[in-house]
């Protein structure tokens, strides 16, 4: 049987027999964690160098990334998961830490993260992370530049 976490696709994967579970929790620090690791093995470029060492290839040309210390990253959605994201690096890995929510957080504001029209944020940002429901996005992303 096959069985799938909620999703926006819930009721159509329901009508084709497969089962759609909730999870009513999760560890928003473990689902945070794994954001900021996914984007430091991008970052990296883990993927590729995985890759190329299982050919041979120890190379490191095309392999650097960079630095995440004093890096602007945005954080787009400042929910549970995307407060602990903005802590992770701003206090962390030492990051200039802006972000953009219908809600501000004041705690995040009180560790000198700032919030930014969504427009800047795009702008001045060197990395960018979303951490909103594809619905909140909808509401939070309609701005977002195109270029």
């Amino acid at each position: 049987m096959a069985v799938l976490a909620q999703s926006a696709l819930g009721d159509t994967i329901q009508r084709q027999g497969i089962t759609v579970a909730r999870v009513p929790a999760y560890s928003p620090h473990a689902v945070a964690e794994h954001a900021v690791a996914l984007m430091l093995a991008l970052n990296r470029r883990i993927p590729q160098a995985w890759s190329k060492t299982r050919g041979g290839n120890f190379s490191l040309v095309g392999q650097m990334g960079f630095d995440m210390v004093g890096k602007r990253v945005g954080v787009v959605g400042t929910g549970l998961i995307g407060s602990i994201v903005a802590r992770i690096l701003k206090l962390g890995f030492q990051c200039d830490v802006v972000a953009h929510d219908v809600h501000k957080n004041t705690g995040l504001e009180d560790i000198g993260v700032r919030y930014v029209e969504l427009d800047e944020l795009f702008r001045t940002s060197d990395v960018i992370t979303r951490t909103t429901t594809s619905r909140g996005c909808t509401r939070l992303c309609s701005t977002a530049p195109t270029t």
